[in-house]
């Protein structure tokens, strides 16, 4: 489990699963990208190659539009845990 804040937003906690990228962490370049976007009301996010989700995750806590998409070529990244 990696729990990460990004700025001033709320704490996140979510599973990662091995084999799949950031795993087991929240990679300095997912980091940064969050850092720097501006997601506005209304906005639709995709997140294509998602890896462990974390960038995607951040982005689903902002204020954006109903469309939220995550998006990876690796099965195990794209699986809903049990």
């Amino acid at each position: 489990m990696v729990q990460a804040r990004v700025g001033d937003g709320e704490s996140l906690r979510f599973v990662t699963r091995p084999g799949v990228f950031a795993y087991g962490q929240m990679d300095l370049g997912s980091r940064a990208l969050l850092t720097a976007a501006e997601i506005q009301p209304g906005e639709r996010i995709l997140d294509l190659g998602c890896g462990a989700g974390a960038t995607g995750i951040a982005a689903w806590s902002a204020p954006a539009g109903p469309a939220r998409h995550f998006v990876d070529s690796n099965v195990r990244a794209a699986a809903w845990p049990n």
